[in-house]
């Protein structure tokens, strides 16, 4: 979609978007379930964030809403898709996302690389997977601008290291 979407705009996991996300979250997700909404999850078209996903249902502002995200020109609308996707995960995972979603507002998206992933914030988790999408499918450079990673100074071979470590065991998690 180019240009700013019209709220109250929905749709189905594309064929697509499916694809994007697969090789990462493989068969741990019902994807069939999982609806993408231009719109605000908060009454009022209240929602100051960019993302909402409480349960199933991404809740994506008009500014960066795709009708299919895997087409997106605009890598920042696919990281923004990534992150609320893990979301998704956590929650058909066992992870009460509506209850922490209500504390995200004071939530440190910021992380250091390395520990077990599980150890991470609902919020830095997402955030890791979104800046491991990055990293494996725009490159280093791409991952420098964009990564919440505080250790932006550890070199390419090192960072993916640390990545695949504390990844190791995802997506085969359960809360």
């Amino acid at each position: 979609m180019v240009g700013k979407a019209e709220y109250h705009t929905l749709h189905l996991m594309t064929i697509g978007e499916i694809a994007m996300v697969r090789p990462y979250f493989h068969d741990t997700v019902e994807y069939f379930k999982v609806w993408i909404h231009c719109d605000s999850w908060i009454p009022f078209e209240l929602q100051s964030v960019d993302g909402m996903t409480p349960g199933n249902d991404i809740y994506i502002l008009p500014e960066k809403y795709e009708s299919d995200f895997s087409k997106a020109t605009n890598i920042n609308h696919q990281q923004l898709f990534m992150h609320e996707f893990t979301h998704v995960w956590q929650h058909q995972k066992g992870m009460n996302t509506k209850l922490r979603g209500m504390y995200s507002w004071v939530a440190d998206y910021t992380y250091n690389i390395g520990s077990p992933f599980i150890s991470y914030s609902m919020e830095q988790q997402a955030q890791i997977i979104s800046d491991y999408w990055t990293i494996s499918e725009h490159g280093y450079d791409r991952w420098l601008l964009d990564s919440f990673c505080r250790q932006k100074e550890v070199e390419y071979p090192i960072i993916l290291r640390l990545y695949h470590e504390t990844l190791a065991m995802f997506p085969y998690y359960e809360f």
